[in-house]
């Protein structure tokens, strides 16, 4: 089945983690929010980052589908990373409640800095996207 109506994305949270709650189900927290990369100073490699967590709050989608998050140099359309495909789900969810989703994007090599998009995809359609400025 693919996405017959695809979601509205409430909140797409760039972090350094997204963490379940487990004394409340449906909470997550949210540690190290990433406003902005700040480049070493000095330094004239690429900037590394481990980990980037994207945090989405979606709504309102029917079906089911391939999900997945990239990053991207905007200046140049170089992909930076890409998570793998997940299966997103919206049967039996109520198209009214937003639902939460992380996805990691796992070893992050900015070149130089610069604007960067970091974007959710839904079977090849662009659902989302977040701008992040390396500074």
């Amino acid at each position: 089945m693919s996405i017959m109506i695809p979601p509205n994305v409430r909140y797409m949270i760039l972090c350094h983690e997204a963490l379940a709650e487990p004394e409340s189900p449906g909470r997550l927290r949210v540690n190290g929010l990433i406003p902005e990369l700040r480049w070493p100073q000095g330094s004239t490699t690429p900037f590394h980052l481990g980990q980037l967590a994207v945090l989405l709050v979606l709504a309102g989608g029917r079906g089911s589908g391939q999900g997945w998050v990239d990053c991207i140099d905007d200046e140049t359309g170089t992909p930076i990373s890409r998570s793998g495909k997940r299966n997103v789900e919206f049967k039996d969810k109520d198209p009214l409640v937003p639902f939460c989703g992380r996805i990691a994007l796992r070893d992050c090599y900015f070149p130089r800095p610069g604007w960067y998009r970091v974007r959710f995809l839904l079977d090849d359609q662009l659902i989302s996207q977040q701008m992040l400025i390396v500074r």
